[in-house]
């Protein structure tokens, strides 16, 4: 149909946007800032978000990936089930997530698994911390979250603002699966902020 030929094609461009993420990631390993809100916005993650982040990682080392995108978040939420009652009627499975995934990084497998053997082999038995192997995108996703969170005058950076900074972030792998299958993103964030006259401005900290 002329939906899938679309589908295919954004998939296609997903692809492409894999690989200069990639070489965003390299040119970045040597720029971390010793401080920024990502290291304080992490701090606030809930036990629910935390879980997501876990999902995350699962899926990138079952796809041996040897870090964690906006497109493992993304598998992460739908896997979670906090979201089930957002995600599930806008047909945003598991399944379909890592399909997508598979389908971007199809021809890139053998970059992934030569750099997770050299990381093996470097780091031994020893684990990767899901935090430290984050791409630039994710922990801008997570600062975007943690805005969100203030906005609402929240304590706790929740699901559904991960899944709030994921679409506010807008570029990544994440963000692009989610066009892809057909959701509108705008409309999406719209849904997800719950209605409030206390909502704070992140700009001007002012409420209503």
């Amino acid at each position: 149909t002329n939906a899938g030929h679309i589908r295919v094609l954004q998939l296609r461009a997903l692809k492409r946007a894999a690989q200069l993420e990639r070489q965003e990631r390299n040119s970045h390993i040597m720029q971390e800032q010793e401080a920024s809100p990502f290291d304080s916005y992490v701090q606030l993650l809930s036990p629910e978000s935390l879980r997501v982040l876990t999902l995350a990682h699962e899926e990138a080392l079952n796809l041996k990936h040897n870090f964690i995108g906006t497109e493992h978040v993304l598998w992460g939420l739908a896997s979670e089930g906090s979201l089930s009652t957002f995600l599930t009627p806008l047909n945003i499975t598991p399944e379909r997530v890592h399909t997508g995934i598979v389908f971007i990084y199809s021809g890139q497998a053998q970059w992934t698994q030569a750099q997770t053997r050299t990381q093996e082999t470097a780091d031994a038995d020893v684990p990767p911390d899901p935090l430290k192997i984050l791409t630039p995108r994710t922990k801008q996703m997570i600062v975007l979250a943690g805005n969100e969170m203030k906005s609402q005058g929240e304590q706790s950076i929740r699901p559904a603002h991960l899944l709030l900074g994921l679409i506010e972030e807008g570029s990544g792998i994440g963000a692009g699966l989610l066009r892809s299958m057909g959701v509108n993103l705008l409309q999406a964030r719209s849904a997800l902020i719950p209605p409030s006259s206390t909502q704070v401005c992140s700009f001007c900290g002012r409420s209503g």
